[in-house]
């Protein structure tokens, strides 16, 4: 009992701790999962996490409208939602395909670390600029750029948090507005992710320990990703991204050896 209680309690925590820092939850949760001794997540924990991470969101941006009403403006909101089509539609056409030919631990290991040299690059570019624009100056081609950025992200490893920071780098926004936008454009996504999850459980739920699981994954997920998201927006600039992206280049060439070492003995 007390174990299926804290395995969705610590892989929630992993969750919240990662997901809005650019280095790839989906690789930390399995690689503490591994760590720990325990299976890689279900489709039911896996739901209850990316749930948790969907009310922190929520929970972070009506503070952040009460602070900041522009982000409710039209031209914002056309631009999220423009942002949000190509990850949304890739996600529907391809996520099964995703699963069956995209999870594999060599495959992520890679894109962890190419995901963190163009996190680099961008931080790099930035740092180059005299100043940065403001969020409303966001073109909608640049707009769409991000909402490509996050399509890429589907692949596990690559990171949706990196990848569109990276591609508001570039962009011209500055690091706290590329993560403002970047989790403004993660909530349609992540909610269509999660409804269609539950339709896809809705037999499996009946049960109540699913339902236990699913409760205790999506509070440990949701209590440490709102911490996490009121640091990130203060703390994450330059020099702190630029120690992340490194962080991921060295753990992503670590998984990549783990692997290597583990297919030839299996071999």
């Amino acid at each position: 009992m007390f174990k299926a209680l804290w395995k969705p309690a610590i892989l929630g925590l992993v969750q919240g701790l990662t997901e809005f820092l650019p280095v790839s939850s989906t690789a930390h949760i399995h690689l503490s999962a591994r760590l720990l001794g325990l299976q890689s997540p279900g489709m039911v924990l896996d739901t209850s996490l990316h749930l948790g991470t969907l009310l922190a969101t929520l929970a972070w941006l009506a503070g952040e409208l009460a602070s900041d009403p522009s982000l409710l403006q039209l031209p914002v909101l056309a631009k999220v939602a423009l942002a949000t089509l190509p990850a949304g539609l890739a996600g529907l056409l391809l996520h099964d395909w995703i699963e069956r030919h995209l999870r594999g631990p060599r495959l992520s290991a890679l894109m962890l670390m190419l995901g963190g040299g163009f996190l680099g690059l961008a931080t790099r570019r930035q740092q180059q600029e005299a100043s940065a624009r403001p969020l409303s100056a966001l073109s909608y081609r640049a707009a769409l750029g991000l909402g490509l950025a996050q399509m890429l992200a589907l692949m596990p490893g690559l990171s949706r948090s990196g990848m569109t920071l990276a591609a508001g780098l570039l962009a011209g926004l500055s690091h706290r507005d590329s993560l403002r936008f970047s989790f403004l454009m993660s909530l349609p996504v992540v909610a269509g992710s999660g409804l269609l999850k539950l339709r896809t459980l809705r037999q499996e739920l009946r049960t109540p320990a699913l339902w236990q699981t699913l409760a205790i994954g999506s509070a440990s997920a949701a209590l440490s990703g709102y911490l996490v998201l009121g640091q990130s927006l203060q703390r994450l600039q330059s020099q702190a991204t630029e120690v992340l992206s490194l962080y991921r280049i060295f753990l992503g060439a670590g998984l990549l050896w783990q692997a290597r070492g583990g297919g030839s003995k299996n071999g």
